[in-house]
């Protein structure tokens, strides 16, 4: 700073407490009535995940990237003086990015903290006077001001200045001041965005946050966006029942939601988890905030603290806790195997060889019994036609028995899995085992069995006539942590016919997670159910959700078409597309 600076603080006339707004230019030391400005004053604190006593404490525990160490390190213990707490942050193994997040760091920890309702009145009340953080002992020159030596860059000062300013200009829109709700009035809403993982694991940008923001504000609701980084993002929302429908409303219409690219789109990726009223009158600061967390219990406690409801309850709307996803991936011996994080897997390519069975474990084509047409698949969210334009979309329920589902899974683990890939791997898109086998005489017995569902020509009107299920399964297995990204599917051509339709047959239903989501103007999941069907035109966008515990297995097939010529006969012994 330059300039000579008067230090001398005008104060009221026998007012007692703190000082009335714009009754000090300058503050020249945080301590008696302005000891609430400083770091060293005892103030509980939510900061990414968990629970310190003061500022200084948060500070201090954030050089340490994990919540665990932080804990163990005692920073969240309210027994730790203020001075031990600044001693311990100097012992502790500092993270190497600490000087370029220091100051945001430390603006997060003053947000946090004049989340008070009576402090940050305190702070408002200060008007326009300059807040300095001035010592005469032991020169801070980064964060305070030296007095004796005139020197010092005062940041803590600067950035209580500037949170401030935020909190006057949000005042109007945010009501700053405490307000009661009505039990009728006051809804909490749990929602978390069902983002393709590849925009998951990148993070949420700054301008979809900002927009989260913004909606909030424009219908005045509380709330928070809590990010588990590559794992979960979360909004917890309080407010009016009616404030919360035009929040989501404005969400799901405007484009402010991001495809697998990253690109706005108008695709439904907003999942509602939990809505109910609170009983009894809650008080609340009506803002809306932003948080990271490090691990799942953080992310179920800060949930918890936002909506005021039980982490048992937050974790039962949530599910099971999310896997992490492999971060390094090496190729091996010309990329028939892969390393995951050091551990190696085969893959099976799409080019892979096929070993072709002959059992027909369904029984002959002939005792087979037509099952048919199954249920259509509504992928609008009204009556108005969906962007896919009445693309086929059907699920056929019991098309296998729970013995003939179990038949397969043993036909494919004695054959053995390897991770899918086309060309390569990548976990990102799709990460799951798979093991291919040609059996014709299983692909004529479900032909029969689909025969009323199957449309006899198709596309409508393209006078393609269907010549059946191909002969290629493609099973396919989940472990934990294991998925297929959004996309659509391949279809294959030849001299045979060309396919136009997936059929995705689930063989067992122990295991979490997991489900077929298709991506339309909403979001449409299919429950997997162990030998239910589902019948779909390979155009239409859709994902396999992320397995949170067990072990799913599918079988993947084609249905394909011809434009038959009098008298043309049909081989079928070619290799088929990859899903």
């Amino acid at each position: 700073m330059s300039g000579q600076r008067s230090w001398r603080v005008r104060r009221s006339v026998g007012h007692v407490g703190y000082p009335k707004e714009e009754v000090a230019q300058k503050v020249e030391r945080f301590s008696g009535p302005y000891k609430f400005l400083s770091n060293f004053f005892w103030s509980e604190l939510n900061f990414e995940g968990l629970k310190y006593p003061s500022v200084e404490h948060a500070f201090q525990a954030a050089k340490l990237r994990e919540n665990q160490q932080r804990n163990s390190y005692g920073f969240t213990d309210s027994g730790l003086s203020f001075g031990d707490a600044k001693r311990l942050g100097r012992q502790v193994p500092l993270r190497d990015d600490w000087k370029d997040i220091r100051e945001d760091v430390m603006a997060r920890c003053l947000w946090a903290k004049f989340q008070d309702p009576q402090l940050r009145e305190k702070l408002l009340r200060t008007g326009e006077s300059e807040l300095v953080d001035g010592h005469s002992g032991s020169p801070d020159l980064i964060w305070g001001y030296h007095i004796p030596s005139q020197k010092g860059e005062n940041r803590l000062g600067i950035l209580l200045m500037d949170l401030r300013a935020q909190l006057k200009d949000k005042v109007q829109h945010f009501q700053v001041q405490q307000v009661q709700l009505q039990p009728a009035e006051h809804t909490v809403a749990l929602f978390h965005l069902d983002w393709p993982v590849k925009c998951l694991h990148d993070g949420l940008p700054s301008a979809y946050a900002t927009r989260l923001q913004d909606l909030a504000a424009a219908v005045q609701l509380a709330g928070c966006c809590v990010v588990l980084p590559r794992r979960k993002i979360c909004i917890a929302l309080q407010g009016q029942n009616s404030g919360i429908d035009a929040w989501e409303h404005r969400m799901r219409s405007e484009n402010v939601d991001v495809n697998s690219r990253g690109r706005p789109c108008r695709e439904r990726m907003l999942m509602e988890l939990l809505r109910q009223k609170q009983a009894g009158c809650i008080s609340c600061m009506q803002q809306f905030t932003h948080q990271e967390v490090k691990d799942w219990p953080s992310l179920l406690q800060s949930l918890s603290s936002a909506l005021g409801l039980p982490s048992s309850k937050i974790s039962s709307a949530l599910g099971p806790e999310v896997p992490e996803l492999p971060q390094k991936v090496q190729y091996l011996e010309g990329r028939s195997a892969v390393l995951l994080d050091g551990q190696r897997h085969a893959l099976c390519l799409n080019e892979s060889v096929a070993t072709e069975i002959s059992q027909a474990l369904l029984g002959p084509v002939e005792i087979q019994t037509p099952l048919g047409p199954g249920i259509e698949i509504r992928l609008g969210s009204s009556k108005k036609p969906s962007i896919f334009g009445g693309k086929f979309a059907r699920e056929l329920p019991g098309l296998l028995s729970e013995s003939e589902c179990q038949q397969l899974i043993d036909l494919s683990e004695k054959e053995g899995y390897g991770l899918a890939g086309s060309r390569g791997f990548n976990p990102m898109a799709r990460y799951a085992h798979r093991c291919l086998l040609d059996a014709p005489r299983i692909a004529q017995a479900l032909t029969r069995r689909m025969a009323t569902l199957l449309p006899a020509e198709y596309p409508v009107g393209s006078k393609q006539q269907l010549l059946g299920v191909n002969q290629r399964l493609r099973f396919l297995k989940y472990l934990p942590g294991m998925h297929h990204a959004d996309h659509t599917d391949c279809a294959h051509e030849d001299e045979n016919g060309k396919s136009f339709l997936t059929v995705q047959l689930y063989l067992n239903s122990s295991f979490g997670g997991g489900q077929t989501t298709f991506i339309s103007d909403q979001l449409v999941p299919i429950e997997p159910i162990a030998g239910k069907a589902i019948v779909f035109d390979h155009e239409l966008y859709h994902r396999g959700g992320m397995v949170t515990s067990g072990v799913k297995y599918a079988l993947r097939m084609d249905v394909s078409y011809k434009a038959k010529l009098a008298g043309e006969a049909v081989a079928r012994k070619s290799r088929w597309a990859r899903k």
